[in-house]
């Protein structure tokens, strides 16, 4: 089975403005339980794209991952602010349920 995280980082390296494939390479450190990489690659994203706002959400899972409940809480609540000021209401109801499980 090929590496997927060697693949999206091919693909990342020649397309380094795409949100989307540090998006997708934060998810597998985050699979793959390297939690600091996909956080500080779902920040990237934010950085490159400010209305990528299940980044947030990713975020905060990751947190929850760690047991770190407040800066779980902290990234969903950024998460349904960003939502609220991309007009992205599905993604607000999203980050919001969670931040209701917490």
């Amino acid at each position: 089975m090929p590496n997927r995280l060697a693949e999206l980082e091919k693909l990342h390296a020649r397309e380094p403005d795409d949100p989307f494939l540090v998006y997708a390479i934060g998810t597998e450190h985050e699979k793959a339980g390297k939690y600091d990489e996909a956080i500080a690659r779902f920040d990237q994203v934010l950085e490159m794209d400010p209305s990528y706002v299940y980044a947030h959400f990713r975020k905060g899972q990751v947190y929850e991952q760690q047991g770190d409940l407040d800066a779980a809480r902290a990234a969903y609540e950024v998460g349904i602010t960003a939502a609220e000021d991309h007009d992205d209401p599905k993604a607000r109801e999203e980050i919001a349920g969670a931040l209701d499980l917490l």
